[in-house]
């Protein structure tokens, strides 16, 4: 099995385990862990923590695994990168994922290559931030222009609503990078190249903002602003200062 990688940098320090999904399994930002976790011991480990890929297809899809079929895999280190190769499933293709730290700074790419000319694909990138950080919990600054209503299978409707209070399980467009504080302790900007986000806050324990190329069930109902020939998607985290950041 491949060994475990870290980056350091001004401030930042992360740690990756090829082994398990190519996930981030920690993430320190000065004195602060900011990975978490849903707190479920009967929930599947590739899906209940860290930061990991959502490939080649993000979130729920009717009839299909939830958050795709890299996240329980061992990617190949090749360079400074990581490499999946996914030939079973209805997407096969390969991966490339890509980690980089910078002053007090995440920053991950992930890309898609399938095994046939114009097969679509839904990519995302899936982080479990802790509810509590320092002794300080999260509040979550959420720029929506709508969201868009769940049914009751959890798959979207297909229909724009407002935004209700939390907590949610939701999928969202957003206007802008939406933020974490941990008051008084930490603030996070999480700054993807997509207005898609799903976003759940419905455990104690950690909080889930993940960036998606499109919305869940996206491969089966798609609206027409909706593009399922992304080939990657882009995912910057920003540490500062609670006044300092948003």
């Amino acid at each position: 099995m491949p060994e475990l990688l870290r980056l350091v940098d001004d401030g930042v320090e992360a740690t990756i385990d090829p082994s398990a999904g190519g996930r981030i399994t920690s993430l320190r930002f000065g004195d602060h862990e900011v990975v978490g976790g849903s707190g479920d011991p009967d929930e599947d480990p590739s899906t209940a923590g860290g930061i990991f890929a959502m490939v080649p297809w993000a979130g729920r899809w009717r009839g299909h695994r939830a958050h795709g079929l890299g996240r329980d895999r061992v990617w190949r280190v090749d360079g400074s990168d990581l490499v999946l190769d996914i030939v079973d499933g209805p997407l096969p293709g390969s991966a490339r994922l890509r980690y980089r730290v910078g002053p007090r700074a995440l920053h991950i790419g992930l890309e898609w290559q399938p095994a046939a000319t114009g097969a679509p694909a839904v990519l995302g990138l899936h982080p479990w931030l802790r509810r509590e950080v320092s002794g300080s919990a999260a509040v979550v600054e959420l720029p929506a222009e709508f969201m868009l209503e769940r049914g009751d299978d959890h798959l979207p409707t297909g229909r724009r609503v407002p935004v209700p209070p939390g907590p949610w399980d939701d999928c969202f467009r957003l206007r802008s990078a939406p933020v974490v504080r941990w008051p008084g302790v930490l603030a996070l900007q999480l700054e993807a190249d997509t207005p898609w986000w799903v976003v759940y806050t419905e455990r104690e324990s950690a909080i889930c903002l993940e960036p998606q190329t499109a919305p869940p069930d996206a491969l089966d109902r798609a609206d027409a602003d909706v593009d399922l020939h992304r080939r990657s998607i882009r995912l910057s985290l920003h540490a500062g200062e609670t006044s300092a950041v948003g």
